[in-house]
């Protein structure tokens, strides 16, 4: 399960760097188990259609992820081309939060890619 939510985390920070939109917020994606498992509300950088494209595999909504049952959250900034993104991953119950701290970290690794985790 880490590296699955590590991998879902990654996917979401290409879509971060290829986002084009406006201010946001534009959106969430929830993905796994019933929606139940990360939520992801898009910001800065994006607009609804970037969501909607970047939550094929998700369920979009127009609002933002709940705070019910989070176990935390990971602020992830990304700039590319002088262009900038933000997004924030909600994680919640089967994850852990030593788990969810785990992804957020591996997040910020890249190139012009911050990520700060707050625990719930």
């Amino acid at each position: 399960m880490k590296k699955s939510i590590v991998l879902a985390v990654g996917m979401m920070i290409m879509a971060l760097v290829g986002g084009c939109g406006g201010g946001g917020p534009a959106g969430s994606c929830s993905t796994g188990a019933a929606g139940s498992m990360s939520c992801t509300d898009y910001g800065t950088g994006f607009n609804a259609a970037d969501t909607m494209r970047a939550c094929s595999a998700g369920t979009y909504s127009a609002g933002t992820c709940t705070a019910t049952g989070r176990v935390g959250r990971c602020v992830i900034n990304a700039t590319s081309g002088g262009a900038t993104a933000s997004s924030t991953v909600n994680f919640y119950d089967p994850i852990t939060v030593e788990i969810a701290m785990m992804a957020c970290t591996a997040s910020g690794s890249g190139a012009g890619v911050t990520a700060t985790f707050m625990a719930n």
